[in-house]
């Protein structure tokens, strides 16, 4: 049942609209991603994930991110580095912090 194979271009506008989304809902970033790349093919599983995206969002509607214009037009930028912490498999974590106008956008 789940080989059965959905409409793309009706699939790409439900996915178009929740990648749009990402940039107030941080929250869906990854799912949306995964998402995304299924639209040549999509199937059954892929299109129930999105339906489920969208149902969330309409849980969820008073949450996200709220951008306030506050006059100021400075562009901040923040980074951490943890230089190989894991001695296991020696990779490094890096965070970074990007804000304007007084908003986080990054």
């Amino acid at each position: 049942m789940n080989h059965i194979k959905i409409n793309p271009k009706r699939y790409r506008k439900l996915v178009g609209k929740v990648i749009y989304l990402t940039i107030t809902r941080p929250d869906i970033s990854f799912v949306v991603r995964v998402a995304s790349q299924f639209m040549q093919a999509p199937l059954v599983d892929q299109w129930n994930v999105i339906i489920h995206i969208h149902k969330y969002i309409k849980k969820t509607l008073g949450h996200g991110l709220l951008y306030e214009d506050k006059r100021d037009t400075r562009i901040s930028g923040y980074c951490d580095v943890d230089w190989v912490r894991f001695l296991i498999d020696r990779h490094s974590t890096i965070r970074h912090c990007v804000s304007t106008r007084g908003n986080v956008v990054s």
